[in-house]
């Protein structure tokens, strides 16, 4: 769709999960415009760590890793790491 004055714009568009050049394009009879724009990599990394006298089940632990990766896919920016140490305090 163009707007009143006949400018093209992408409204959403969801790069592919590889890293590399993307192309979009928008046709018309008379005219063809391409969009660009570059896929960059995921670089976050979700650490899981149980702990604790119970440990999670098969099942719990396939959907903690499943929900991490989903999460990897999603966060395309990064922070600097911040190391700390946490002392778990009792009772659970």
């Amino acid at each position: 769709m163009t707007d009143v004055a006949g400018i093209a714009r992408v409204g959403s568009w969801t790069l592919g999960s590889v890293a590399g050049a993307n192309a979009l394009r928008a046709a018309v009879p008379a005219d063809t415009v391409t969009f660009a724009a570059t896929a960059q990599p995921a670089e976050y990394d979700v650490g899981i760590r149980y702990f604790g006298a119970e440990l999670p089940t098969t099942d719990q632990e396939a959907a903690f890793t499943a929900a991490a990766a989903q999460w990897e896919q999603l966060i395309v920016g990064d922070l600097a790491d911040v190391p700390m140490t946490l002392v778990p305090v009792a009772p659970w």
